[in-house]
């Protein structure tokens, strides 16, 4: 199968906290909840392209750190 496009980039795990007021200049704003998240711009590229129905392909590399068994990615 060939690929309509192909991306390459950083496919990573995006850390999304809801706020309730985005605080000002030298502010602080607290939170308890922490969503994790799969994100990257190309690995989302790649998403978009096939939720459209075309065909994608993602060329990068996955880090060593203590998120990547949150994606469940195989050691490098």
């Amino acid at each position: 199968m060939r690929a309509s496009v192909v991306a390459v980039g950083d496919a990573n795990v995006d850390l999304i906290t809801p706020v309730e007021f985005l605080p000002g200049r030298g502010g602080e704003v607290s939170t308890d909840k922490l969503n994790k998240c799969a994100g990257g711009s190309a690995a989302n590229l790649c998403v978009a392209l096939a939720r459209l129905g075309l065909d994608s392909r993602l060329i990068g590399r996955v880090g060593d750190d203590s998120l990547r068994p949150h994606e469940g990615f195989p050691s490098p």
